[in-house]
């Protein structure tokens, strides 16, 4: 019986690659299968799911994965998987007074849930602005969706996500744009969990070695952009935008500088304490760069 390798990621345009991979065949002379699972919850519940052994691998906010092995987990980063910085715009319901960043102050702000990506961004930028928040400020709302139901409802006042996927809602006019913030890292990692990384790291290695191919593949096709438009529902232009920003580079490799700044600030909001070692982050073949 062959064994199942479980992989995954948020339901995003970040991780049609592995979709791509999948409907090429790219999987099929592997020693073992591969089973993608979209996990619409975000950076906090992949986290949870690869600490625990549901996933064996993860596509994860370089941040989020940060963070969680700095809290005590055993999983690792084995590697990068896109190098470009994720834009996270700042949102508000459109019909909210707020207009500019500077508003911002003493609102309250949807997150997915505790640890995710949103939670952590929205820390980050208020950091960055001068801004404080508080926990009373925080509106844990499960997801994307959870937060539309949030706004409609005045229970929230602040999102931070990624930009190009809120796109629709922005166009639409139940969403407005009021700002965005750039991470200073690359935004995406491949973690790993700690078991299949002591039993099976040669099978890691050969399906991260696949997935450099099919992502170098699919970056070169001249209707890339189109197909991400299509296969998620984006807006052609957007899509476009987004696709000239996006580096993927799934590679056994990880930037130094990226864990240290990813630490940085996590620490200057209070997120984590101490200090970490980066080379103790990462797989046992990741090279640190």
């Amino acid at each position: 019986m062959r064994v199942k390798v479980k992989v995954g990621g948020v339901p995003e345009h970040f991780n049609y690659p592995w979709h791509f991979a999948e409907k090429m065949g790219m999987f099929d002379g592997l020693p073992f299968d591969v089973e993608w699972h979209n996990e619409p919850a975000g950076t906090g519940a992949l986290a949870e799911q690869l600490e625990n052994g549901n996933f064996q691998m993860a596509v994860v906010l370089t941040e989020g994965m940060v963070r969680h092995i700095a809290k005590g987990s055993k999983c690792k980063i084995i590697g990068g998987f896109i190098a470009s910085p994720l834009i996270w715009g700042i949102h508000v319901p459109f019909q909210s007074a707020i207009n500019h960043p500077s508003e911002m102050e003493g609102k309250r702000y949807a997150i997915s849930r505790m640890g995710s990506g949103s939670h952590l961004m929205a820390f980050v930028d208020a950091k960055n602005r001068g801004l404080t928040i508080n926990t009373e400020q925080l509106v844990v709302t499960g997801g994307l969706e959870g937060t539309r139901k949030a706004f409609a409802q005045n229970e929230a006042d602040l999102l931070l996500w990624e930009k190009f996927i809120t796109s629709p809602l922005v166009r639409n006019k139940e969403f407005k744009c009021i700002g965005e913030c750039i991470t200073p890292w690359p935004c995406f990692v491949l973690a790993i969990n700690p078991a299949f990384e002591a039993s099976y790291l040669d099978w890691a290695e050969l399906l991260i070695h696949t997935m450099n191919s099919a992502c170098r593949l699919f970056m070169n096709l001249p209707d890339a952009a189109q197909i991400i438009a299509d296969y998620y529902g984006l807006n052609p232009e957007d899509a476009r935008n987004w696709f000239y920003q996006t580096e993927w580079q799934c590679e056994m490799q990880m930037s130094r500088k990226a864990l240290t700044n990813a630490l940085f600030s996590l620490n200057e909001v209070g997120l984590i304490e101490g200090e970490f070692n980066p080379e103790n982050m990462v797989a046992q073949r990741t090279i640190l760069k």
